[in-house]
């Protein structure tokens, strides 16, 4: 599984970060002596291994007070309507007075721990999630000790978004004594899950019965788009031919154990 830069979605998490980091660091009162704080340009981009992504915020941070600091922390915590999403504590790290020293934050998101409920949230759904961040560090020679907590939402874009039926574009094929029904679909995924799979199963039904069923796998790109072809047997599509009426499309889009399910109406018009 790859994930990118997380698009727009754990960007938004990193650029909170970064502002927080700066508010807390900045209101230390251990921090008076001409502390300055500098993100490098070569970021690593979130990673992930098996259904653990990581998350790596490095911190320069030059000290120009009288003293060191020591035991610095940076503790994290994102939730959605209270369920816990994730949480970690960085190492402590000493920052020597007079040199810059790399603070390397480290935050860990094991997917299998997350609620199928709201993991679907996190890959089909637009939401608001809480961040609690926290630092704790002592000066003076330990004489000393602070610790600041800030809460702050952000937003989360979905990672998989815009699934769609095109239903003015859906033509018929002839198939030996059936018909194809042959429907347009797309979507929009995440860079972060690019190369990755979904399942897509789909239904075609009317106000009786199912009349068709169809599956595929997906290898994922930024815009994914296809067709989804229904097979209708000959019974139905004899019946169809004769009688116009609305159809329904239903789509099930599948990753990661979680699911998505949208409908779509179409009307038939029938066939001469």
């Amino acid at each position: 599984m790859r994930w990118g830069i997380l698009g727009a979605r754990v960007s938004i998490i990193l650029v909170n970060l970064i502002i927080v980091i700066i508010i807390l660091m900045s209101v230390l009162p251990m921090v008076s002596g001409g502390l300055q704080i500098d993100f490098p340009e070569d970021m690593e981009e979130p990673s992930i291994e098996g259904n653990v992504v990581r998350f790596s915020i490095p911190i320069d941070v030059y000290n120009g007070g009288y003293f060191d600091i020591s035991g610095f922390q940076m503790s994290f915590r994102i939730s959605n309507d209270g369920i816990l999403i994730a949480q970690d504590t960085s190492d402590p790290t000493d920052i020597v007075t007079g040199r810059t020293t790399r603070v390397n934050v480290v935050m860990e998101m094991d997917l299998d721990d997350i609620p199928t409920t709201e993991l679907s949230k996190l890959v089909f759904e637009q939401s608001t999630l809480d961040l609690t961040v926290g630092v704790e560090a002592a000066y003076t020679l330990g004489l000393v000790r602070a610790s600041v907590h800030i809460d702050q939402s952000m937003d989360w874009s979905p990672l998989i978004s815009d699934l769609a039926v095109d239903t003015s574009s859906i033509s018929v094929v002839p198939n030996g004594t059936s018909y194809d029904l042959v429907v347009p679909y797309s979507f929009r995924a995440s860079d972060m899950i690019s190369g990755d799979t979904v399942g897509l199963a789909a239904t075609l039904r009317n106000s009786t019965a199912q009349l068709s069923s169809a599956s595929q796998t997906i290898a994922l790109q930024d815009y994914n788009s296809g067709q989804i072809r229904f097979t209708i047997e000959q019974q139905a599509a004899i019946w169809l031919m004769a009688h116009p009426e609305d159809l329904t499309i239903g789509a099930d889009l599948s990753y990661m154990g979680t699911d998505f399910h949208q409908d779509y109406t179409y009307h038939w018009e029938g066939m001469p």
